[in-house]
């Protein structure tokens, strides 16, 4: 059973996300299997096939990891 933990916290603040093809999934290596399944999920929505990495870099990204 696979099972997708809701977020303890969410924090809105101002702005806006434009998700482009140039969109980067950055996680670490603990998070990567998630992040390939969220990369699935944005591909089927999308088209965009986001690539994942594992150093932050100056690209527009989605963050994806665990507080511990």
């Amino acid at each position: 059973m696979n099972l997708i933990p809701l977020p303890v916290k969410v924090k809105r603040l101002p702005g806006e996300f434009e998700l482009t093809a140039n969109t980067v999934i950055y996680t670490d290596e603990a998070n990567r299997g998630n992040a390939a399944a969220l990369r699935n999920l944005l591909a089927q929505a999308t088209g965009f096939p986001l690539p994942i990495l594992s150093e932050p870099g100056a690209a527009q990204g989605i963050s994806l990891r665990l507080d511990p």
